[in-house]
């Protein structure tokens, strides 16, 4: 990361590798130190699909962070997702298309007012609860969440006086 510690704006793209082995090539242990690039705010770790909770731990140590994008991120827990409620500058998380998140528990800080949980599959009525504590939350993406009823977003309104929008 020599002289990049300037650096604002990071999008990871996961690729293929050309080995013998195919292996997927991805979140390398380079993502695990990003620690010197101090003036980051926005990282796109989405579709990394070799991504884990190390690599969120390491994104969680970036707190001037305003951006977080792991969507598609398929080894992405909401376990993992608990360590980034430290970064208290976080305006928008995505996490989108995680079929490991299910939010019970993950939503410790009063921050982002912009989440994406779109598509994330295990997402029950049970879990919209959780979010009451995100009191500057205003827009939240739910769009494709079949184990959510009608009853849980209504829920989830009056729990979340702030929130404008949600899908």
């Amino acid at each position: 990361m020599c002289g990049l510690t300037t650096v604002s704006t990071l999008e990871f793209e996961e690729t293929r590798g050309d080995n013998d082995d195919g292996d997927v090539e991805g979140a390398g242990e380079w993502v695990l130190d990003l620690s010197r690039l101090t003036m980051l705010t926005s990282l796109d770790l989405s579709h990394c699909s070799t991504g884990t909770r190390e690599h969120v731990e390491a994104a969680s140590n970036l707190t001037g962070l305003t951006e977080l994008n792991l969507q598609n991120c398929v080894n992405v827990t909401t376990e993992g997702l608990c360590t980034v409620s430290c970064l208290t500058a976080l305006d928008n998380l995505d996490l989108g298309y995680n079929p490991s998140v299910t939010i019970r528990g993950s939503a410790r800080s009063k921050r982002p007012p912009k989440l994406d949980l779109g598509a994330c599959h295990n997402v029950p009525d049970e879990g919209l609860r959780d979010l009451r504590g995100l009191t500057a939350l205003t827009t939240l993406d739910l769009h494709y969440c079949p184990n959510l009823t009608a009853a849980g977003k209504q829920a989830l309104g009056r729990a979340v006086p702030n929130l404008v929008s949600r899908g």
